[in-house]
C-alpha cells in the first residue's frame, strides 16, 4: 500500500485545484514542490537491473546515470539479476507508456524491490528523448517521489513532461525531493 503523497513546498503557497499559487510575495513566480510516496529503499546505494534490450538498454542506464550524477545523496551500481528491475515490455493499448510496481512498504521502507516500465506500444513511436524521459520519471517513482503538478519537474504526470516541454531528466524539483527522502 503506498500512502498518501506528502507535498513539501519550497515556498508560501495554497494549493488551489492542485495548482500551486504563490500568495503574499510581491512579484513571486511559481512555487517549487515536490511530492512524495512516503517509502523508499531500504539504502541510497541502490542495486538495478537493466533488463533493456540494444534499444532500451541505453536509455535505462543513462537515465540512471542522469539520477545518479543530479545528487550525492543516492547512488546506483548495475547487477545482473535481482535488484530494482527496468524493463521496456510490450503492455499493449493500456492507455500508460510507463509504471512502476511497487511492494507494500514496511516503515517508510520497500518490502520489495519496484520494477519499472516502458509500454513499448506507445514508447517505440516516441525516439530516444522521449524513452528517456519515461525511464526518469519512472525511477523518480521507485526512489519514492509521487506526481506533482509542475511544468517544470520530471515527476509531472503525464507524457506532456516531454512532448510539450521538452524534459527527460531529473529537474531541481525532483533533485530536492530526493535529497528530502536520503
Amino acid at each position: 500500500m503506498i500512502r498518501r503523497p506528502t507535498v513539501h513546498l519550497v515556498a508560501a503557497v495554497t494549493l488551489l485545484v492542485g495548482v500551486p499559487t504563490v500568495v503574499g510575495l510581491e512579484g513571486a513566480q511559481e512555487a517549487s514542490a515536490y511530492a512524495t510516496l512516503g517509502c523508499r529503499f531500504f539504502s541510497a546505494s541502490i542495486s538495478y537491473h537493466n533488463g533493456g534490450d540494444t534499444t532500451y538498454g541505453p536509455v535505462i542506464s543513462n537515465a540512471i546515470s542522469d539520477w545518479g550524477n543530479a545528487t550525492s545523496h543516492i547512488s546506483f551500481s548495475g547487477v545482473s539479476s535481482g535488484g530494482f528491475g527496468l524493463f521496456a515490455t510490450g503492455w499493449g493499448n493500456s492507455g500508460w507508456d510507463g509504471y512502476t510496481f511497487v511492494s507494500t512498504c514496511t516503515s517508510g521502507v520497500w518490502a520489495q524491490n519496484p520494477t519499472s516500465f516502458a509500454n513499448r506500444y506507445y514508447t517505440d513511436s516516441y525516439g530516444y528523448s522521449g524513452q528517456k524521459s519515461i525511464f526518469s520519471h519512472e525511477i523518480g517513482h521507485a526512489l519514492g517521489l509521487a506526481h506533482v503538478p509542475s511544468t517544470s519537474a520530471i515527476m509531472q504526470p503525464s507524457s506532456a513532461r516531454y512532448t510539450l516541454y521538452g524534459l527527460v531528466s531529473p529537474q531541481s524539483d525532483d533533485i530536492n525531493g530526493v535529497n528530502s527522502i536520503y
